[in-house]
């Protein structure tokens, strides 16, 4: 797929301009200040993702009169497509203009490929404020996506990283009560307050059981002492007898 022309129907200070027959190589665009090189390299943009909202602090190029309009044309051997967007709500409507060959509705999401604003901003289509954003911590994952194009990777590895922390966070999170962990800890944290009551029980028991073998040894004497006395009373009890026989 290649982008072959840029046309900026009515768009900013631009009417009816077009930059065509673009090649499937590296293209470069010469030209004086203020002759629409970064005109047309925001219509790019927009007309891939939308037009700014008003309140929105870059330059929306706003025609001198008339709602914007700008495509691009796309080709390849199956035919030729212009996704064109115009003035409207929800950052303007587009639509995928058959040139020639089948429909091809999907086109947009055909090109942009999951590809974020942000990152074609700054990766494909930048100037020097989106230069001066490579430094700020909102483009960390912009400079992740450079690093991995500049290095080969497949991958992004901001998106790597939000796998592993999505994967840690399933295993353990300090305020969930799902992951497996927290379900470890908490178990754990039972069990260790119930040995905590049954300690408590078993010194209580300890303690009862010692008290019981002092009494058991002082209540020893006194059995034998009761003895003593039921023998001798006994003794008593037959002398009586005997006295009363004589008697």
């Amino acid at each position: 797929m290649t982008l072959t022309n840029i046309e900026a129907l009515r768009y900013g200070a631009l009417e009816n301009g077009c930059l065509a027959d673009l090649g499937a190589g590296l293209t470069v665009v010469l030209g004086p200040n203020e002759s629409g090189k970064s005109t047309f390299t925001a219509l790019t943009r927009h007309v891939l993702y939308g037009y700014p909202y008003a309140n929105a602090k870059e330059n929306g190029y706003l025609p001198p009169s008339g709602g914007r309009a700008a495509r691009l044309v796309f080709s390849d051997s199956a035919g030729t497509w212009a996704i064109e967007r115009t003035e409207g709500p929800k950052r303007g409507p587009y639509k995928v203009i058959a040139l020639s060959g089948p429909e091809r509705p999907g086109l947009l999401d055909e090109i942009v490929g999951g590809v974020s604003e942000q990152t074609f901003r700054v990766v494909f289509g930048f100037g020097l404020d989106e230069l001066a954003q490579i430094g700020s911590a909102e483009s960390a994952g912009v400079v992740a996506r450079l690093y991995a194009a500049g290095t080969g990777l497949e991958v992004n590895p901001i998106d790597v990283r939000r796998q592993v922390e999505a994967l840690a966070s399933e295993i353990y999170s300090p305020r969930a009560s799902k992951p497996q962990l927290n379900a470890l800890a908490a178990s754990i944290k039972s069990l260790r307050e119930h040995i905590r009551a049954l300690e408590s029980e078993a010194a209580s028991y300890a303690a009862e059981q010692l008290r019981l073998n002092e009494l058991s040894e002082r209540l020893l004497p006194l059995k034998q002492q009761r003895d003593e006395a039921d023998s001798a009373a006994r003794a008593l009890a037959r002398d009586l007898q005997q006295v009363q026989a004589v008697a």
